[in-house]
């Protein structure tokens, strides 16, 4: 750069033009300090004008309507919700009577005759599904809770349908064939100990039908615990069924029907709840019961529900094609057990759990079929070094059960954020107040003087008092 010219810009900074000195006080850029450090502070005024008044009021109102009694008293939005973790127990029992125990030796068997059952070649009735169709009869036969207790990941698989098939090994690797094993390492045998030697899919040596597999009966013995907190077991709450208008229905759209409680601890509230004896569905669907007309009924160890009950509350059958070619009998489906905890009520949250009460959680089973073309599963029970097995395929209910919910209870700290969320909106309420205020009303100039006013602490203003808000 020009020397001179640097030498006149430091000059032009210079302290002495920078900050000048009058008989009336200071200046900075030619601008008065007073005015660049001046101090700005709330003014109230009051405007005696019905209009702001009541967009004022009416703004502020909306607000407390919201904040405490729509989302405090209504919603319990304030209310800290924690997950909850639970275990399961599943078991089955085959249908007796009066619902006896079959491992008691006077217990007795309460099977449906092959006669009665359409599915079977033993009955002489016609087999027709639910949409109208002739379907496939199959051989039946009787097994009891071990021989149709299949456990899977998830669950347990309930099977309808099983075939059998015989192998013996196909090929042993050794050093005489170089170690390789051509063709398949296990063949399939006829009946009459021949391999199967034609083309296309391996055929069974028996293939049956489960009979009467819908009066099964599984009990769900569950338990869950809060995240952080304390749990409880299945017979220490009131238990419920939903009943649903339809298989995809949301759990807020169902209706919660109480279990039977059977047991002598029953929670306060749970006995003679005959609500549960329902025959049809609201998805239409007639529902199979237990023998006394109960949906499910509480006993000390868990919940029983038969099978078909189970099905029915999926809006499902046994006997439904689903849209393809064979019954759900022959190739199996997905059934979803979820089991929801919930202490909150439908409404007034805020009025029934606050820092005195806390009401006792309860569940309810939500009962759904899932998106699946069929289910199988293939077991051996034979020792894998013998040379000859016997397999088996499951096809059937494949009971998914998932344990899931929420459990309320009051909170300070989130009350008190809750509450200090409406101080924000109060704010918001008197901006909009003054922008109506200044720029929508007719008197909006004189406002504006009255609102914002200027005042020097110059020597003709001096002594001048101004009422001012904090």
């Amino acid at each position: 750069l020009d020397p001179q010219a640097w030498s006149r810009f430091l000059h032009h900074l210079s302290l002495s033009d920078f900050v000048t000195a009058d008989m009336n006080g200071e200046s900075i850029w030619g601008r008065s300090v007073n005015e660049v450090f001046a101090y700005k502070t709330p003014k109230m005024v009051v405007l005696k004008d019905r209009k702001l008044g009541f967009t004022a009021m009416a703004l502020k109102a909306a607000i407390f309507f919201y904040i405490f009694l729509y989302l405090i008293i209504y919603k319990g939005k304030h209310l800290a919700v924690a997950d909850v973790d639970g275990v399961y127990r599943v078991t089955l029992q085959y249908p007796t009577e009066n619902g006896c125990n079959p491992d008691d030796i006077d217990c007795s068997s309460n099977y449906t005759s092959l006669e009665k059952l359409p599915y079977c070649i033993q009955s002489a009735e016609q087999y027709v599904t639910l949409e109208g169709k002739q379907a496939e009869k199959h051989n039946c036969q009787v097994k009891d809770h071990i021989e149709t207790f299949v456990e899977h990941q998830e669950g347990v698989l309930v099977p309808t349908r099983i075939r059998r098939y015989d192998q013996t090994r196909g090929c042993l690797p050794s050093s005489e064939n170089g170690w390789k094993c051509n063709g398949s390492p296990w063949m399939f045998m006829n009946s009459d100990g021949t391999p199967q030697d034609h083309k296309g899919p391996s055929k069974p040596n028996d293939d049956y039908f489960v009979s009467d597999i819908e009066r099964f009966t599984l009990m769900f013995d569950h338990s869950f615990r809060q995240l952080g907190g304390a749990g409880l077991d299945d017979h220490d709450m009131m238990g419920h069924w939903l009943d649903c208008p339809n298989n995809d229905a949301h759990g807020s759209d169902c209706t919660r029907e109480s279990l039977f409680c059977a047991h002598s601890d029953c929670p306060s509230g749970s006995r003679g709840t005959m609500a549960s004896r329902t025959e049809v569905t609201r998805a239409g669907r007639t529902l199979m019961t237990l023998p006394n007309g109960e949906v499910g009924i509480c006993i000390k160890k868990g919940d029983v529900f038969a099978l078909g009950t189970l099905l029915g509350l999926a809006d499902v059958g046994l006997d439904d094609m689903g849209g393809f070619d064979t019954t759900f009998r022959k190739r199996g489906l997905t059934l979803v057990v979820r089991i929801v905890y919930d202490n909150r009520p439908k409404h007034f949250l805020g009025v029934q759990i606050n820092p005195w009460n806390t009401p006792k959680p309860y569940y309810a089973y939500h009962i759904s079929k899932g998106s699946s073309y069929d289910f199988q599963k293939t077991r051996t029970f034979d020792d894998p070094k013998v040379d000859n097995r016997t397999i088996r395929t499951y096809n059937g209910v494949r009971l998914v059960v998932s344990q899931e919910g929420n459990i309320a209870s009051f909170d300070k700290a989130a009350f008190l954020v809750t509450c200090t969320s409406a101080l924000g909106l109060l704010a918001v309420a008197n901006f909009v107040t003054d922008f109506i205020m200044l720029r929508c009303l007719e008197k909006a100039n004189e406002y504006h003087e009255h609102k914002h006013e200027q005042v020097s602490d110059q020597k003709g203003y001096k002594g001048v008092t101004v009422t001012s808000s904090s």
